[in-house]
């Protein structure tokens, strides 16, 4: 576990807290709380991690409709 906070706190600080990567770390983290029978940790994590899923993919959804159209159309091709 150490090694997922160690992590954690790298994704936060390089990434920003609401970053994919912080909560597929955080959901990891839950995954180890929760084969440990650490159930009231692991849902804590778990949560967390929903929240920022929730997040990215609220914002994912809103960058993709700011996308000026040409712009995109010159990436895809």
């Amino acid at each position: 576990m150490d090694l997922y906070q160690k992590a954690l706190d790298i994704k936060k600080r390089s990434l920003g807290n609401d970053h994919s990567s912080v909560a597929n770390t955080y959901n990891n983290m839950g995954l180890v709380r929760q084969n440990q029978c650490q159930w009231n940790e692991a849902i804590g994590l778990h949560q967390k991690s929903l929240e920022i899923k929730d997040l990215t993919e609220a914002n994912h959804y809103d960058d993709h409709l700011s996308i000026d159209s040409s712009k995109f159309c010159k990436e895809l091709f």
